[in-house]
């Protein structure tokens, strides 16, 4: 389970980040070459990142420890990277930063409830041992 709960904490993040990255870089035009690099590269480069991401995303998706309020917000997240896409650089990086904030505080929630969940089941654990002695 923490093994989860690490992957959706880097999915979330890394997804977030490679988007501002890409515009940042890619958008703002900040040289015709980037330490010898062509933007286009960095642009395959991030696509590539984004859709290994957005694959780790969708996998933690379907996990049953979500909640319906997270899937919401998660859900907002997916799409609002998406609708990024099509805005200024300068507004989508601010709104992408805002994104990066919420996946981290999602993934504090994920992590705080299964931290919860395997100290009940503990307590539970001891209960069951109490009874049968």
């Amino acid at each position: 389970m923490k093994n989860r709960i690490y992957t959706y904490m880097f999915a979330t993040f890394f997804f977030s980040l490679a988007f501002t990255l890409f515009q940042i870089l890619y958008f703002n035009h900040i040289s015709d070459s980037f330490y010898g690099f062509h933007p286009h590269v960095f642009a395959y480069l991030f696509i590539a990142s984004m859709l290994v991401a957005g694959i780790m995303e969708g996998w933690c998706y379907f996990l049953p420890v979500l909640s319906k309020h997270t899937r919401f917000v998660y859900i907002g997240i997916m799409i609002m990277n998406v609708l990024l896409w099509i805005m200024p650089y300068y507004l989508s990086v601010y709104l992408h930063m805002l994104c990066i904030y919420v996946s981290i505080l999602m993934a504090y929630q994920l992590f705080a409830y299964t931290q919860a969940n395997e100290q009940l089941k503990i307590i539970q654990q001891k209960i069951q041992e109490k009874d049968v002695q």
